[in-house]
């Protein structure tokens, strides 16, 4: 795992506002191991993890003006076990999430100190969360659709 913040100040002027803020995890092998191996054989990618994941964040930092655009990577990963058959059918059936990606943006300006007014921007590619059966992803068993939101704000501070 490694991550990496900083913000440019040894660039000239309003350059030294910008900034990035970097982070990533492998998992080299998770598994689970199962003591009754006549009703569970074998060792298994271990639930809900996924191997990669990774954000990296560009940044934009003022007092009256910030800015940001964050993007968001996770490889895929088995959400459970297929309880039926007998050993590699086991695997090959076993639900698994694909690889899911995302990207964010947000801007806020803040004309007076008790007043910013905000624009917020989620899922910008529009991407969807598919399943599947195996971590081939031959077997698509569905897909969850999400959506891409903007919105403003304003918010006050007493």
């Amino acid at each position: 795992e490694g991550t990496v913040q900083s913000f440019f100040d040894f660039l000239p002027g309003v350059l030294s506002n910008f900034g990035v803020s970097l982070n990533a995890s492998h998992i080299l092998k998770a598994r689970v191991e199962y003591d009754d191996e006549e009703s569970f054989p074998g060792e298994f990618d271990s639930p809900n993890t996924s191997k990669w994941t990774a954000n990296a964040t560009l940044f934009y930092d003022t007092p009256k003006f910030s800015a940001r655009v964050a993007y968001n990577y996770r490889s895929s990963y088995r959400s459970g076990f297929w309880l039926d058959g007998e050993g590699d059918d086991r695997a090959m059936y076993s639900p698994y999430y694909g690889a899911t990606d995302r990207l964010d943006a947000a801007v806020n300006f803040t004309p007076v100190t008790f007043m910013t007014l905000s624009v917020e921007a989620s899922n910008i590619l529009g991407s969807d969360v598919f399943r599947y059966h195996g971590s081939q992803n031959l077997l698509p068993l569905g897909v969850r659709t999400l959506a891409r939101t903007v919105q403003g704000s304003v918010r006050f501070r007493f």
